[in-house]
């Protein structure tokens, strides 16, 4: 039996889902710059001048709403023609590649591994993983194919925890499915 409770094992592992991130992230804006941009640019009525709390209060419920938006419908389409978000469904499995090697598409279950490991010597020596176990899983797919701008191979769109979150949690699969079957059927009057 192991000296350590089962929190100090998997804070002693890293649990992936807790490791701060580092990015560098260079000629971007984030929202501090914006409040940069506002703060130095304010505009000449004072009615209009709001505090950096209000500022990023304003932020934060602007991107709730979108991420509702995205969450409710499906799909998010930014103004002048600039991409849109759309969920997706992408199919989970393993198979065998070409070299002999097993890969898969689906996600480690990190929380259920870590117990496993915590329990079972053998299993952590030999670093044996324990997946979620879902078919199909809704992506949230960023699609520029009709944007505007230019150098769109350098653009990309990743969603945070947050959204990925409340993709996956809340029942968007009607709506895929109704999105798909709709396709479909404009297909058949094509032509």
């Amino acid at each position: 039996m192991r000296e350590e409770t089962l929190q100090e094992f998997k804070r002693g592992r890293r649990f992936p889902a807790d490791r701060k991130k580092e990015y560098a992230i260079r000629n971007s804006w984030g929202v501090y710059d914006f409040y940069k941009y506002y703060r130095k640019n304010k505009p000449s009525d004072p009615k209009f001048i709001i505090s950096d709390v209000q500022y990023y209060a304003i932020f934060r419920r602007v991107n709730e709403l979108l991420v509702d938006n995205l969450v409710r419908t499906g799909e998010l389409e930014f103004p002048y023609r600039m991409g849109k978000l759309i969920v997706v469904k992408k199919p989970c499995g393993s198979w065998i590649a070409s070299d002999g090697k097993r890969k898969t598409s689906r996600v480690i279950d990190w929380d259920r591994t870590l117990n496993l490991w915590y329990e079972d010597d053998e299993a952590y020596r030999n670093k044996t993983l324990l997946y979620f176990e879902e078919d199909d899983r809704n992506v949230v797919k960023y699609e520029k194919r009709n944007a505007i701008f230019k150098n769109k191979c350098y653009y990309n769109f990743k969603p945070n925890r947050d959204i990925t979150r409340r993709v996956r949690n809340e029942s968007v699969v009607s709506i895929i499915m109704n999105r798909e079957l709709s396709n479909q059927i404009n297909g058949l009057y094509d032509g």
